[in-house]
């Protein structure tokens, strides 16, 4: 009996780690289309460990280039987004719900997400970072720390502002992709990170 339940819960955590690896490389596809005006399928890529490495190698000092986050640079074009911005993706957890950061004072799973996220952007040196997350049978959701101003025509869109001032929107991350003016805005911010810094 006891065999048959660790048999249970090893393969349930590699279920859920199955999922997780498709959902990145699905995002990984989706960006490449979205950031190349539709010309290419792979300029990202699921970093190796999923972030792993670089939160590993920072405990001791350490930087890692290029490996923050679940999603990496696999061409120049590519990096130009990652030097603004890191990514976090999360599959499944169902039970996790984006209410708790604002009716939970307690430990949150929702909450720790966004943390890793921040921590991820954090050492990656990056202003802004997007948590991705989908549960089974839903639309995939992106939460960002950009702020943007919202008005009635801004349909589908809510901002955040969590217990500790920390002021997020949140959206369905194929509304995200769809609108031109996130994706100017992104455009912009990595053109002025490229000019400043020689890139």
């Amino acid at each position: 009996m006891v065999s048959s339940t660790r048999e249970d819960r090893v393969k349930k955590m590699s279920n859920k780690s199955g999922k997780g690896s498709d959902f990145e490389r699905m995002v990984a596809r989706q960006l490449s289309l979205w950031w190349s005006d539709g010309q290419a399928d792979d300029w990202f890529w699921r970093t190796a460990g999923s972030g792993g490495r670089a939160t590993n190698r920072a405990k001791s000092g350490k930087s890692t280039a290029n490996s923050a986050g679940d999603i990496g640079a696999e061409c120049p074009e590519a990096q130009k987004l990652l030097n603004i911005v890191t990514l976090e993706l999360k599959r499944g957890y169902n039970h996790a719900d984006v209410q708790e950061l604002l009716d939970h004072k307690g430990k949150s799973q929702f909450r720790d997400f966004c943390k890793q996220a921040a921590t991820s952007a954090s050492l990656a040196g990056t202003p802004y970072w997007w948590l991705i997350v989908r549960r089974d049978r839903r639309d995939a959701l992106i939460l960002t720390n950009r702020p943007l101003l919202l008005d009635a025509t801004n349909i589908g869109r809510m901002q955040i502002r969590e217990r500790n001032g920390t002021l997020m929107q949140m959206m369905r991350l194929d509304d995200f992709l769809l609108d031109p003016e996130i994706k100017q805005f992104y455009k912009n911010e990595a053109q002025t990170f490229s000019s400043g810094s020689g890139v």
